[in-house]
């Protein structure tokens, strides 16, 4: 990617390249979303395109029907956003 190439060329710091991959393995729209490029009926943070969503929805569909409770922490504010729209009815 271009990030990585600018890290190997002493560009950008490492920690940019890391914050970069983060955001992927969190959900793909925090890098790449592009609110001019979406097809119809796109919406950010769709639960569909991360694995992480998908596994917490999952355990929390067990969770709930067994009667527990949960709390979910997130690093960022931008996951948060995404797990909060995720979560709320």
């Amino acid at each position: 990617s271009d990030i990585v190439s600018k890290v190997l060329e002493g560009k950008v710091h490492a920690f940019v390249a890391l914050t970069s991959i983060l955001k992927v393995c969190n959900h793909p729209h925090l890098l790449t979303w592009d609110t001019d490029e979406q097809p119809e009926g796109a919406h950010y943070g769709d639960w569909r395109l991360s694995g992480k969503l998908q596994v917490l929805r999952h355990v929390l569909q067990l969770w709930h029907q067994r009667g527990d409770r949960a709390l979910v922490f997130c690093q960022t504010r931008q996951m948060l956003d995404i797990v909060q729209a995720f979560i709320a009815p």
